[in-house]
């Protein structure tokens, strides 16, 4: 059986408030309660992984940001439950993002996102339940720690 390719990017982040590290999170309202995880989504035809990480960000959460330098690619294996048995595997090119606009404009990815919301990095760590993406937020943490 073949597997589907899917290239996807996203950002980590980040911000200082009063002393306390945040990331910026969204919460997909799928089957039962949902899950949160790091903004990301496909790569557009003709679009640089850079690019799509901006545009995703600010269509998941509203915020502009600019990209500080890539973290990482976390690859997966996933099936969609109308298709189960075609596997389908996801890179996601994380890169390391900060905030240019203080005040979020609307959410436009309103039927993927309900939420996006600052937490602590502790905070992420236990509601994010992707091993990838919160090995991500370590990376970025690593690297702004070197600054």
């Amino acid at each position: 059986m073949r597997e589907v390719d899917h290239y996807k990017a996203g950002g980590v982040v980040l911000r200082q408030t009063d002393g306390v590290l945040e990331v910026l999170i969204i919460h997909r309202p799928r089957v039962g309660a949902g899950d949160f995880a790091l903004p990301k989504g496909h790569i557009e035809e003709g679009e640089s992984a850079e690019i799509a990480a901006v545009r995703e960000v600010k269509e998941e959460t509203g915020y502009d940001t600019k990209v500080l330098h890539q973290l990482g690619v976390d690859e997966y294996t996933y099936k969609f439950d109308n298709d189960p048995h075609t596997p389908h595997r996801g890179y996601v090119t994380f890169f390391l993002m900060e905030v240019t606009s203080e005040i979020p404009d609307a959410i436009t990815a309103i039927e993927e996102v309900d939420e996006a919301i600052w937490v602590t990095t502790e905070k992420a760590f236990q509601v994010i339940p992707y091993e990838g993406q919160k090995e991500m937020v370590r990376k970025a943490i690593a690297a702004i720690s070197k600054k």
